[in-house]
């Protein structure tokens, strides 16, 4: 929403028509890897924002849903600081599992501990993402998401952050059929 207010906003400064702004604002389907849906599975709503390589975005992403959440997080080392995400995971009353994957898993796991989460962690390490999905998908509860926001780099497991998010695609789209 703060994107299409910054971009609509630019556009009256520009005086665009309102009629082809709300067209194109209505008509966005949105980026691939940035909270994109996925699909939906038993009442499980699956979100691919593969894209969220730092903290940052991922916590807009976790702020994005009032449904319950299961949270793929991890990958490879940035050297980012995982204090703000950890408190951020920990206040969100709606993130009930953690899935940590990765090289920095523990580093995100110490991050998440420090302010007392009461969800559920699961160490998958560099685990296969079709695991990871099942995984995902039994610990999330009917009208829940599963969200892969990383908020790390892909490369201690995948080529880049698109094939991170191509194997989620393809491991939920696996679990449809």
């Amino acid at each position: 929403m703060e994107n299409v207010c910054a971009a609509v906003s630019v556009t009256s400064l520009l005086d665009i028509d309102e009629k082809v702004i709300k067209k194109v604002v209505f008509s966005f389907g949105g980026l691939e890897h940035r909270l994109e849906l996925v699909g939906t599975v038993g009442g499980v709503s699956f979100y691919n924002d593969s894209f969220s390589t730092g903290p940052q975005p991922t916590i807009a992403a976790i702020k994005s849903f009032t449904e319950s959440i299961t949270i793929i997080l991890g990958g490879s080392e940035k050297f980012l600081d995982y204090t703000e995400l950890g408190e951020a995971i920990s206040k969100a009353k709606n993130v009930i599992t953690v899935i940590l994957i990765g090289q920095i898993a523990p580093k995100i796991e110490e991050a998440i501990k420090k302010f007392g989460f009461k969800g559920k962690m699961v160490k998958m390490g560099k685990t296969k993402m079709d695991k990871i999905v099942q995984e995902a998908f039994s610990n999330t509860p009917k009208g829940g998401v599963v969200l892969l926001s990383p908020a790390a780099a892909s490369f201690d497991m995948f080529k880049s952050y698109k094939d991170r998010g191509e194997q989620f695609k393809k491991s939920v789209k696996e679990l449809i059929s």
